[in-house]
């Protein structure tokens, strides 16, 4: 009964795309990617900002690097 129940799930589903579609309605998202773009796009940036993002996540980076170097010298003795 389960996979009668999926399959009916998967045929709604697509009508529901396809109905949407077929009034033209394409730019719907979903609540993470609208949230994803109000983090990227909320906040205006210059040639400063950029450079003081990418200088914090190569430290980052390399914070996460150094973790994970550090696991494995240990692990191996």
């Amino acid at each position: 009964m389960c996979i009668v129940h999926h399959i009916k799930l998967f045929f709604f589903s697509g009508w529901n795309t396809f109905r949407s579609s077929a009034k033209g309605e394409y730019s719907s998202e979903s609540e993470a990617v609208g949230a994803i773009r109000r983090e990227m796009f909320s906040q205006p940036t210059g040639r400063l900002g950029d450079a003081l993002n990418r200088h914090r996540d190569r430290m980052m980076v390399g914070r996460d690097m150094r973790a994970g170097f550090n696991k494995i010298v240990l692990a191996n003795g």
